[in-house]
């Protein structure tokens, strides 16, 4: 055997990724739940309880997905166990802000929900996808926009189509064209500058718009020198 036949890499097992990180998840959500219901005393700070109830949500939303991998194998973006059903966008959009809000302040980026038409932004489609599609597409643009910048999620009523829309706008420098096509399209970037970035980006976007088309939808990405506008369109309910 070769010396770089041995020191290969074996291909990553996604089912058993998932499980070994099913368990700490889980730890995380039962710590959640015993801080945030006052069994360990009481929380003095209202931020506090805000910030437990996202770390409760968030690790639940993560059980949600790794259930989904393993369901499946982890050969498939989509979660093969949860059906489709109708969808706040609004409220699943103030759910991702509120557990990224963190992420943002350490970033200097303002981060703001708009639903206009409260309410009336529903779509059909699997709750767990949607919530993970915004988490992708907010989380990217948080961390690409820059600080001082603003992300924005923005929800509308549907539209002439059957389709719903939901947004996400940021003021940041935007991507080149090129690098943009590529990262949408999956392949690998010849340019290895901000590798482990642009690795998170790619496979976020990548993730984004299978989980799109596996809910009836589509993902277009728009980018220019004042910022990335990403349209998240899913079948109106």
């Amino acid at each position: 055997m070769h010396d770089n036949e041995r020191l290969a890499p074996e291909p990553l097992d996604l089912g058993r990724l998932a499980h070994e990180l099913r368990t700490p998840l889980a730890a995380i959500q039962s710590m959640a739940d015993a801080l945030a219901g006052g069994h360990l005393g009481t929380v003095g700070d209202p931020r506090h309880q805000s910030y437990l109830v996202n770390i409760r949500e968030t690790a639940q939303h993560a059980l949600a997905v790794i259930d989904g991998m393993m369901a499946d194998g982890g050969r498939s973006a989509a979660l093969a166990h949860e059906a489709p059903g109708p969808v706040d966008l609004g409220a699943i959009a103030h759910e991702v802000a509120a557990s990224l809000a963190l992420l943002a302040e350490h970033a200097g980026v303002r981060l703001q929900v708009v639903a206009e038409n409260q309410g009336a932004s529903r779509a059909l489609a699997r709750p767990t996808e949607v919530r993970q599609m915004l988490i992708n597409l907010v989380s990217n643009g948080i961390t690409h926009a820059g600080r001082g910048a603003s992300v924005q999620i923005r929800t509308d009523a549907p539209r002439d189509d059957g389709l719903v829309a939901i947004e996400i706008v940021d003021d940041g420098p935007g991507i080149a064209e090129g690098v943009l096509a590529v990262l949408a399209s999956g392949r690998e970037l010849a340019d290895t500058t901000a590798a482990a970035p642009r690795r998170r980006l790619r496979l976020g976007l990548a993730v984004t718009r299978a989980l799109a088309i596996a809910n009836g939808g589509r993902l277009d990405l728009e980018t220019g020198r004042a910022g990335t506008r990403a349209l998240l369109l899913l079948p109106a309910a």
